[in-house]
């Protein structure tokens, strides 16, 4: 469970630096991804009703809404987004953030 965690925070920095929006949607998708497997697991483990939660994780996080969210125009130069801030920035404040988070929630 702890790898699933590791990967859907790693890829929320990823989102963090990313420039293009195409980048994005694919991070999205691959997060609602490893966050419907983390519930699978769950209900695996004695929650039933969770794979259904599972099974539309899926289907409409990871499929349906990255695909129809690559058709739409970005609004800005195709394919990319412009940031209010530098991505190394960003990036700082997400992990301080987190760790913040991480200080909090082990008290």
């Amino acid at each position: 469970m702890g790898f699933f965690i590791s990967s859907i925070l790693a890829m929320t920095y990823f989102a963090v630096v990313s420039k293009r929006t195409s980048a994005l949607i694919n991070i999205f998708s691959a997060q609602s991804f490893f966050l419907a497997l983390m519930t699978l697991f769950a209900a695996y483990a004695g929650a039933e009703e969770l794979y259904v939660v599972a099974l539309l994780l899926f289907a409409v996080k990871a499929l349906m809404i990255p695909f129809f969210c690559a058709g739409y125009p970005s609004g800005s130069k195709p394919g990319t987004h412009e940031n209010a801030i530098n991505p190394l920035l960003s990036l700082t404040v997400a992990l301080g953030l987190t760790y913040l988070a991480y200080l909090f929630a082990t008290r």
